[in-house]
């Protein structure tokens, strides 16, 4: 069962842009937090920044896009494109995409960041976000 927190995380997301709650369909498995391999330091993802982490609490991780490890997420650190955000069972994390959407994740979540297309001279914005 969701926990309120991720209930309000998909209506925030609902909000910001198109939610799927299917990203098992990207990944075969959801990713285990507490058996994930965390790098020590941090190198950025592809591509141009899609968002920047707030706030943390806990165990929070970030994978990018087609790759096994991840780092320990810390607030000012940037997001890209295919990025997954993980919370540990005792952790949540808040962060705000480039299109002004604000994101905050419960304890025990996994959202990826599939697209986020913001244009503010055409007064437009998308976000694709896929959240277990």
């Amino acid at each position: 069962m969701k926990s309120i927190g991720t209930i309000l995380a998909v209506i925030f997301l609902t909000i910001g842009g198109l939610v799927t709650q299917s990203a098992a369909a990207d990944r075969a498995e959801p990713v285990d937090i507490e058996n994930l391999t965390i790098m020590d330091g941090y190198e950025p993802g592809i591509g141009p920044a899609m968002g920047q982490i707030r706030q943390v609490s806990g165990k929070v991780a970030v994978v990018h896009q087609d790759q096994a490890y991840g780092y320990q997420a810390f607030a000012g650190m940037d997001l890209f494109k295919g990025d997954t955000v993980l919370t540990g069972k005792d952790a949540s994390t808040a962060f705000k995409l480039n299109d002004g959407s604000f994101i905050s994740l419960s304890p025990g979540s996994e959202l990826t960041i599939t697209q986020s297309v913001y244009a503010p001279e055409q007064k437009s914005r998308s976000s694709f976000k896929n959240m277990i």
